[in-house]
């Protein structure tokens, strides 16, 4: 009798123990989400600088270090760019074959993206008349297909403001809006006003330059990531995932703070997404590209009925998948959008291959 009211009384305190923990980690949780929160939207706490610098700092001028691959400054590091007219043109002939296979009742333009080193005015190397001179290239062999869209002078209007990352290399939300805003133009839209969207932060971000080498230093100099909201604008998309070799579905936020940095932009790595636009108005626009296409898609939006976005380093699929994606989801206008930072990244260049179905020996039957 004696053994079992003490079993029963060791039973209760575990039980007891137990919920103080569960209790314990509870609020440990809560509190950590509600931090994350009120990093996510502090916004008027800091007085930030050209380019997102804490305390209203100005950026620094003098590079402490260049290399062939990068620009090191103190406060950002950025990548370099060298033209290859081979480079150039292998790269131009595959994305010229996917415009073409594309039905021509579909709008295409291809956009390449600017990156920051053409914008630093106080270098003296030349990345900025090697960008010049791949525009041209790629418009040469790209312009008999599709509309080249040059985004690079809309740009340089704006590089007062927060338009690239000094820690990463893509462009903010505020760079692709004006991307976005040339493209629309282009296409009879006017879009809405930066300043009637509500601007949101994430603060702290570093981007992946803390990778490259030497380039630890740049956490003492971290970004913001600035992302928009509108009264009224969706907030709905559809993941392709793979996941341990099948395909998975599910229904995600485009834009969702908890994800945090950039991935606050539809999501980490996945296949595609397909985003549900605002309008119910038979406009679906695919947009094919890097890491700069999550930013841009967002500002779509309230313009079309759905958007498709992919990128070709992630997408599970073949030539075949594509033209099912176009079809299925009724593509009324196609972008292929590039970043210069990626065009010599030969892994993307061969999912690109690989994705329009364009063989090694195409290309040579081609020459």
């Amino acid at each position: 009798m004696l053994k079992n009211k003490r079993s029963s009384i060791i039973t209760l305190l575990i039980a007891v123990a137990a919920l103080i923990i569960l209790s314990f980690m509870a609020t440990l949780i809560k509190g950590n989400i509600l931090k994350k929160e009120q990093i996510a939207i502090q916004i008027d706490t800091v007085s930030y600088g050209q380019d997102g610098k804490a305390d209203g700092q100005p950026l620094d001028e003098a590079p402490i270090k260049i290399t062939g691959e990068y620009v090191y400054f103190q406060d950002r590091i950025v990548k370099r760019f060298y033209f290859d007219d081979h480079e150039m043109d292998e790269y131009s002939q595959v994305v010229y074959e996917i415009l073409a296979d594309i039905p021509k009742n579909i709008e295409k333009t291809f956009m390449l993206v600017p990156s920051r080193i053409v914008y630093e005015d106080s270098l003296d190397i030349d990345d900025k008349s090697n960008f010049i001179k791949t525009f041209e290239e790629i418009n040469g062999h790209l312009g008999r297909v599709s509309q080249v869209l040059n985004v690079y002078e809309v740009l340089k209007e704006h590089t007062s403001e927060y338009i690239y990352f000094r820690t990463d290399e893509t462009w903010t939300a505020t760079g692709a809006y004006y991307a976005a805003k040339e493209y629309l133009a282009v296409n009879g839209v006017d879009i809405y006003p930066l300043d009637s969207y509500k601007e949101n932060r994430f603060i702290g971000y570093v981007g992946t330059m803390w990778a490259v080498e030497g380039g630890e230093y740049i956490f003492d100099s971290p970004d913001y990531v600035s992302y928009y909201t509108r009264e009224g604008m969706n907030n709905n998309q559809t993941i392709t995932a793979n996941e341990n070799g099948d395909y998975i579905e599910y229904d995600s936020p485009a834009l969702a703070v908890s994800r945090m940095g950039t991935d606050i932009f539809l999501g980490g790595i996945f296949s595609h997404s397909i985003i549900a636009g605002d309008e119910e108005n038979s406009k679906s626009l695919m947009i094919i590209g890097d890491k700069n296409a999550k930013l841009f898609a967002i500002w779509m939006i309230p313009y079309y009925e759905k958007i498709c976005v992919l990128d070709p380093a992630y997408f599970d699929g073949e030539h075949e998948d594509l033209e099912y994606l176009v079809s299925s989801n009724d593509i009324t206008e196609l972008i292929v959008m590039t970043s210069m930072n990626t065009l010599d990244n030969q892994v993307r260049m061969d999912r690109i291959v690989n994705l329009m179905g364009f063989s090694e020996q195409n290309k040579t039957e081609e020459e």
